[in-house]
């Protein structure tokens, strides 16, 4: 009995023991965590607390510390991951619900995250701070007016006025109302100079206003005084890298019906001279095919090759400056050179070069006027007749009301083979209520007429109808995946055209070398178009951009040679 007693007590001793030092160990993992947490050693405090919840899953401080520290990596579901479990150990935690609640709203799930909020509301009708999140989440989903009938109360009962008036700013901001916007912040850093959220705001509204001289000196400022905000330095870079010095290859094949087939490969670069003034410089190949049905179609052929393919090729080389002078001017000029060869190998080279101003006389308006000479590298016989155009344009951009826009332009254009063309486009565009994905719906007026009757517009290489008049509608559906990875654009085009074609519908037998074969397209009068391009990207590395393309046009879309046209390409953009 004596030796069983005695085991019983040494067996309770070792429990005893192991138990305590489990205990130790803990508490030695928990002391280690929290050293490296206050030391902003963040990737060894997150293993170290992955340590003590495994060891320990109902520890509810080393979750809710997880939880904290997952959010700060941008691994937002693993962060709800561990608040969820921190509140089903203690559901009355309202600082882990709230927790829950902005960490939901950073990973988008809306729904959860105003759940969370207004329950924590009706808990504390009092708590201003708790509106003042929920009126943020509303306007990060668009829902403008809703977010503002949070935000005015609060200013005017004088219940965290500066708070709400920031909210205001960033409401005003992502509506495109600028400079409502910019006095929010104005107004928020007369009454508190050091208020972080509105410098940001400012330095970022500025940015995209187009006074980068302005926001590069605010954010950096702010960054000085507040290296810890990570806001302050996601805007930092924001800003910045666009500014950075950046090369970019691009390749381009179009071919269309008319049996052309276009390819351009391109590089580009430049830097900006300072953050309001970029110069830029281009030098573009060309080769250009053209299947030639008869000896007049391709004068450099010879006829007994005919039919067959001639090849010719160009370049272009220009260099671009751009300067923000003001908030109201904009200034742009280009000069260049380009090199037309023909099927015969006959050469042309010329200056190049353009000039244009815009002029802003309010925030929602402006108009500019611009001059340009250029050489035409469409389609293979455009090459080769080496046609050249000089052109002056007129344009008025408009934003008459919230979301909407109406932009309107008109060319005149002299070509070097005698020809003259008038053109004259109007647009409409509203941008849809949605936060996710971003939706533009736009009306497109084309209006075009040439001098030269159509026999001498297709000797020289180019279809193009005496008038053209195009109807269409134009939706756009853009957004982001993966945190902003990746992102992608759709458009679609569908309306109506109507043109006349005198050379196709005047003969009962049409040359099918000079007019289309489907009967359809040989109608003067009205047509159905429809056209859609495709787009996506990938954010390889901050330094790095790809993107790839795939479109289909008709004629009204892009007064491309023939009646429909297939384009394809992609890009790189590497910035240093």
């Amino acid at each position: 009995m004596t030796r069983t007693r005695a085991r019983t007590l040494i067996l309770g001793l070792l429990v005893v023991s192991l138990a305590v030092g489990g205990a130790f160990a803990q508490a030695d993992l928990k002391a280690k965590a929290e050293e490296a947490f206050r030391n902003d050693n963040y990737p060894e405090a997150v293993r170290l607390y992955e340590q003590i919840v495994a060891a320990d899953p109902n520890d509810a401080s080393s979750l809710k510390r997880l939880g904290l520290l997952y959010s700060w990596d941008n691994r937002l579901e693993e962060s709800i991951g561990a608040y969820r479990k921190a509140l089903a150990l203690n559901p009355g935690d309202d600082e882990v619900k709230r927790e829950l609640a902005k960490i939901n709203s950073w990973a988008e799930h809306f729904a959860e995250a105003e759940a969370g909020y207004h329950e924590l509301i009706q808990a504390h009708p009092e708590d201003a701070t708790l509106k003042l999140d929920l009126a943020r989440i509303l306007g990060w989903q668009n829902r403008f007016e809703e977010a503002r009938e949070i935000y005015e109360p609060l200013i005017a009962a004088k219940d965290h006025p500066i708070e709400a008036a920031v909210g205001m700013g960033d409401i005003s901001a992502w509506k495109g109302d600028l400079l409502e916007s910019e006095r929010w912040y104005k107004q928020v850093l007369k009454a508190d100079p050091n208020n972080e959220a509105a410098l940001i705001g400012l330095a970022r509204v500025h940015h995209w206003q187009g006074k980068d001289r302005n926001a590069v000196r605010e954010i950096d400022q702010a960054v000085e005084k507040y290296p810890k905000n990570r806001d302050a330095k996601k805007a930092q870079q924001e800003i910045h890298d666009p500014l950075r010095p950046y090369i970019s290859p691009y390749w381009n094949r179009v071919i269309d019906t008319d049996s052309n087939d276009v390819i351009e490969s391109r590089l580009t670069g430049g830097f900006h001279l300072d953050p309001q003034s970029t110069l830029d410089f281009g030098f573009s190949h060309f080769d250009a095919r053209f299947r030639c049905e008869t000896a007049s179609q391709c004068v450099g052929v010879a006829p007994l090759e005919i039919p067959e393919e001639a090849e010719d090729e160009g370049d272009r080389f220009e260099g671009r400056y751009a300067n923000r002078f003001s908030d109201i001017l904009f200034l742009n000029a280009s000069l260049g050179v380009a090199r037309q060869e023909g099927f015969n190998n006959n050469e042309l080279t010329q200056a190049i070069g353009s000039g244009s101003f815009d002029f802003y006389l309010a925030r929602n308006f402006g108009w500019g006027l611009g001059v340009s000479r250029q050489a035409l590298f469409d389609t293979a016989r455009i090459i080769d007749n080496h046609i050249r155009l000089s052109a002056a344009d007129a344009r008025v951009d408009w934003r008459f009301a919230e979301r909407w826009r109406l932009r309107g332009g008109a060319q005149h254009a002299w070509f070097s083979d005698d020809n003259q063309r008038s053109v004259i486009n109007v647009n409409v565009s509203v941008l849809l209520p949605v936060r996710r994905p971003r939706i533009s719906v736009a009306y497109a007026l084309r209006y075009l007429t040439y001098q030269d009757d159509e026999q001498d517009q297709l000797d020289n290489g180019y279809f193009a109808p005496t008038k053209f008049l195009s109807h269409l509608l134009v939706a756009n559906i853009s957004d982001n995946l993966f945190h902003r990875k990746m992102y992608y654009s759709v458009e679609l085009t569908g309306g109506v055209q109507s043109f006349d074609r005198l050379l196709c519908t005047s003969d009962p037998d049409p040359d099918p070398a000079t007019c289309p074969t489907d009967p359809e397209s040989l109608d003067a009068g009205t047509d159905t178009v429809f056209g859609y391009e495709l787009m996506g990207g990938w954010n390889i590395h901050r330094n790095v951009v790809f993107e790839a393309y795939y479109g289909r046009s008709d004629y009204a879309q892009q007064v491309a040679s023939g009646f429909e046209s297939h384009h394809y390409g992609y890009l790189f953009r590497f910035t240093f």
